[in-house]
């Protein structure tokens, strides 16, 4: 995790360095930097914290699966720098095996009881998801050339994994104030829904050539109106919480 902040940190920098100078190359640096080299691995990381937990497998997380992980998201995004497009594969399909690993290990498919649980592995299928998807392109861009799914696959991994990864261990966090027990839970839930059908119409945009921009708005409005009611419940919490420590403390 540390390692993902300090290159976030990066990667912002370079994003005041592209506002000075007005370069591309800046842009794509912290674009690459940012969704290989700090997003992925600290919602990775979280994953691995909060998945077995969960599911109630505390003891199916060793570390050399966690170290692997953010090894290929450095990997990838150093091919990703020196635009070796047609190598993204010697990352991406070991990443995808143990993305796959990781979901058996975690017994992921026996967390319906437990809905914040069953979030979590909707998220951690939106990866496996994104990752497959970007194999298969990874391919065709070695044996043709061509990105034939364009930025389907990063969509999937931004919008799905991250949109609910996010949700859900918000919500974990925020679960002790019982008064929204109940809200909480159903606003993350159809959070948790919209992000990943968000991701899927917002991939299917890169497909389509005549309706792309019709499914990129219905994509864009359809993740805000599926997260404001969880937004609100979680501004009640926190809005809620500060005045109760202060009487607390009086």
């Amino acid at each position: 995790v540390l390692l993902g902040l300090f290159l976030g940190g990066a990667s912002s920098a370079t994003v005041v360095v592209w506002l000075i100078q007005g370069d591309w190359r800046w842009a794509f640096l912290a674009m690459r930097v940012g969704f290989w080299g700090f997003l992925l691995p600290v919602y990775g990381s979280i994953a691995h914290r909060m998945i077995p937990f969960l599911t109630g497998n505390q003891l199916r997380h060793p570390r050399a699966l966690l170290h692997g992980f953010v090894l290929l998201c450095i990997v990838r995004l150093a091919l990703e720098l020196r635009h070796a497009y047609h190598l993204l594969w010697l990352a991406d399909i070991p990443l995808l095996m143990l993305v796959s690993w990781a979901g058996w290990r975690w017994r992921c498919w026996r967390s319906r009881g437990n809905p914040l649980a069953a979030g979590l592995c909707i998220a951690w299928a939106m990866l496996w998801l994104g990752l497959a998807f970007g194999v298969f392109q990874d391919l065709q861009l070695a044996r043709t050339g061509g990105f034939v799914l364009g930025r389907a696959p990063q969509h999937l991994i931004g919008i799905g994994f991250f949109g609910a990864m996010l949700v859900t261990t918000t919500t974990r966090k925020l679960l002790d104030e019982n008064r929204y027990r109940r809200p909480l839970v159903l606003s993350a839930l159809i959070a948790i829904g919209g992000s990943c059908l968000a991701a899927l119409l917002r991939a299917g945009a890169e497909l389509a050539v005549v309706q792309a921009p019709s499914l990129m708005a219905i994509s864009a409005g359809l993740w805000i109106v599926s997260v404001l009611p969880w937004c609100l419940v979680v501004a009640a919490i926190v809005l809620r919480a500060g005045p109760a420590r202060e009487r607390n403390r009086g």
